[in-house]
């Protein structure tokens, strides 16, 4: 879940997260490219983009929560 995204976003100096399967050949590349590593710069790159990823899925709840306490509680009784 996002939990982990997140954790392992934050810990992008020593995990490489993937959150789209489109990332794959860029990351396959890079593991074949440097010993089966990759650089810190895709790290932070993917970094950037699993917390992009989670703040959309945040919003998503966000909206869907708003739209709901907005009907179980109403502006005016």
């Amino acid at each position: 879940g996002p939990s982990m995204l997140r954790s392992a976003a934050k810990n992008h100096d020593f995990v490489t997260v993937v959150t789209n399967a489109s990332q794959y050949d860029l990351v396959i590349q890079q593991l074949r490219d440097n010993e089966g590593c990759t650089t810190k710069a895709l790290r932070s790159e993917l970094a950037a983009a699993a917390f992009s990823r989670t703040a959309e899925y945040d919003a998503a709840i966000s909206s869907w929560m708003g739209h709901k306490s907005e009907a179980l509680f109403p502006d005016v009784l």
